[in-house]
């Protein structure tokens, strides 16, 4: 958005009857109405109401698409938020205490998220070191507690249990202590759909999956130093087939589902089943696609959590199963 676009728009705007159906197409999103609809709503004669919808349509405030006979108009809202944006970008010098109330006032209709207003009183570096170290401390516990419950038991499901307990445990401490600082997302996917959701910035959200998967890699490293093992050892573990990849689909569902929860509380509660999933309905073979950066770190460890590299999603066959059985 520069001064010529943001001036066409403003200036569209600055006539009564243009406002009103500037105002009255926000109403009715994301249907839109038709020309004559509007038309009839505000008692504006059908040619004087086309003048006017081609000026916002040509100062980018509107679009048109046409159903059979009418043409439906709808409120671009994005356009709407550059001209915002572009009026509010130099807001206050910076000072974030001066500029929030006014944010807060541009949504009646939403009700602000406790933890977005908590993540904005840290700044990009602090949450992405919140999100690394989350996530290396996340990797660590998951591969160390593979390995000491491989080296206490021969028993898979006390194993399991051995596992997946101090998962659980360390989710939940993770999610408190770093989650009103960067959202506590240590997941790929779940930084995605808040980037598709447009609580991240695009940029923003890049940053937070590389720190991710270079935290989870660090967290590897860790549990094998913790252990005496070499730093990085490729893993040997198939975990392919059609039986790991339905649980890979209904854990990825899961996990977006839990991701869309805009409290705190609401995440504690789905924590409640995590334990339950991984350790026996679902195994351990469901952090795949459910956390990319956790799947990534544990192809670097030949140990009990680890995951064969051609078995990850970026490089896995559907006949991959086979071939090894060969």
């Amino acid at each position: 958005m520069d001064s010529e676009n943001a001036i066409l728009a403003l200036a569209a705007l600055a006539q009564p009857t243009r406002l009103d159906v500037f105002r009255l197409l926000v109403r009715h999103e994301p249907e839109g109405l038709a020309a004559g609809d509007i038309a009839k709503a505000l008692a504006v004669p059908q040619n004087t109401m086309s003048s006017h919808l081609s000026i916002l349509s040509r100062a980018g405030l509107v679009s048109a698409r046409r159903f059979s006979r009418s043409i439906v108009y709808r409120a671009d809202l994005t356009r709407l938020q550059a001209v915002v944006l572009f009026m509010l970008k130099d807001c206050c010098d910076g000072r974030p205490e001066i500029c929030t109330p006014l944010v807060e006032s541009l949504t009646p209709c939403v009700r602000p998220s406790r933890k977005s207003a908590l993540m904005q009183n840290f700044d990009l570096p602090r949450r992405l070191t919140a999100e690394a170290l989350g996530t290396a401390l996340l990797v660590a516990t998951v591969v160390g507690s593979g390995i000491m419950a491989e080296s206490l038991t021969r028993d898979v499901a006390l194993a399991l249990l051995g596992k997946h307990a101090p998962t659980g445990a360390i989710l939940v401490v993770l999610i408190t202590i770093l989650g009103p600082i960067s959202g506590a997302h240590f997941n790929p996917a779940v930084t995605l759909i808040f980037a598709l959701k447009r609580e991240l910035t695009p940029r923003d959200a890049l940053l937070y999956i590389v720190v991710q998967i270079a935290g989870g890699i660090v967290g590897t490293m860790m549990a094998h130093a913790m252990f005496a093992l070499p730093l990085l050892d490729a893993s040997l573990k198939m975990r392919t087939g059609g039986a790991q990849w339905l649980a890979e689909s209904v854990a990825a569902f899961v996990c977006r589902n839990h991701s869309c929860r805009r409290s705190l509380r609401a995440l504690f509660r789905a924590l409640a089943g995590r334990p339950l999933h991984h350790g026996g309905l679902l195994v351990y073979i469901v952090d795949v696609v459910c956390d990319p950066a956790v799947a990534i770190a544990r192809s670097m460890t030949n140990t009990f959590s680890g995951i064969r590299p051609t078995d990850l999603p970026a490089s896995s066959r559907p006949n991959s199963a086979a071939r090894s059985q060969r």
